[in-house]
C-alpha cells in the first residue's frame, strides 16, 4: 500500500512537471503569436500608410494641375482684357478724331 502510494505521488510529480511544461511551451506560442499578430498589424499599417501617402501625392498632383489650369486663364482673361482695352482705346480715338 506505502508502495502505491509512492508511485502514485511519482506519478503525480511527473504530470505536474509535464503540466509545467506544457504551460510554458503554451506561455511561448501565446507570446509568438502575439509578436506575429503586431507584426502583421504594424505591416498593415505600413501599407495603409503608403496607400495614404499615394492617395494625397495623387491629389497634389490635381491641384497642381487645377492650378496652372487656372493660371492659364487668368492669363487668357488678361489677354482679353487687353485687347477690350485696346478696342476702346482705338474706338474712342477714333470717336475722338
Amino acid at each position: 500500500m506505502a508502495k502505491e502510494g509512492v508511485t502514485r505521488k511519482k506519478h503525480l510529480l511527473t504530470l505536474e512537471v509535464r503540466l509545467v511544461d506544457e504551460l510554458r511551451t503554451v506561455q511561448e506560442e501565446v507570446q509568438a503569436l502575439a509578436k506575429l499578430r503586431q507584426h502583421k498589424l504594424v505591416g498593415q499599417a505600413e501599407k495603409d500608410m503608403q496607400q495614404m501617402i499615394h492617395g494625397l501625392e495623387r491629389d497634389v498632383q490635381l491641384r497642381s494641375s487645377a492650378v496652372l489650369d487656372i493660371k492659364r486663364e487668368i492669363s487668357q482673361l488678361k489677354d482679353d482684357a487687353d485687347t477690350t482695352v485696346q478696342t476702346i482705346i482705338t474706338r474712342l480715338r477714333k470717336l475722338a478724331a
